[in-house]
Order: structure tokens, then C-alpha cells, then sequence
């Protein structure tokens, strides 16, 4: 189950950079995998400070943000 999450940890980042809150439904669709393993994923995130996860909804820290915006240049 790792791998499959692993390969998508990008695209959710991809979805998050506009910093706004998205639904774990919309983000589920959009990077092809059940909500269940994408919940998990973002509750993973969230302990590592990566986005801010609640109520089914999740957004990227701005620090974090940063930090792949700096990596991508």
C-alpha cells in the first residue's frame, strides 16, 4: 500500500500548492486512489508538519511549501 501512496505523495503536493483547504474526496479522485490510503497518507503528513489535516479537509503548510518551491529550482 506504501508504494502506490508513495508514488502519489507529488501529486498531492501538486493539488496543495494553491494553499487552499481541498477534501480528502477531491484529492482521492485526483490522484486515483481510495480515500481510506489517502487519509492515511495525509494524517502522516500532518504529524510531520507537512499540511494541516482536519475535518476531512487539508491544506499544505506554507513552510513546507516553500521548502518545495526552493528544491524545484
Amino acid at each position: 500500500m506504501m508504494t502506490r501512496i508513495g508514488l502519489k505523495i507529488d501529486e498531492i503536493f501538486e493539488i496543495l500548492e494553491d494553499l487552499k483547504w481541498h477534501d480528502v474526496d477531491e484529492i482521492s479522485r485526483k490522484v486515483l486512489l481510495p480515500k481510506p490510503t489517502v487519509k492515511g497518507a495525509l494524517k502522516l503528513m500532518a504529524v510531520f508538519s507537512h499540511v494541516e489535516y482536519g475535518q476531512g479537509r487539508v491544506r499544505i503548510d506554507r513552510e513546507m511549501l516553500e521548502w518545495l518551491r526552493a528544491t524545484k529550482a
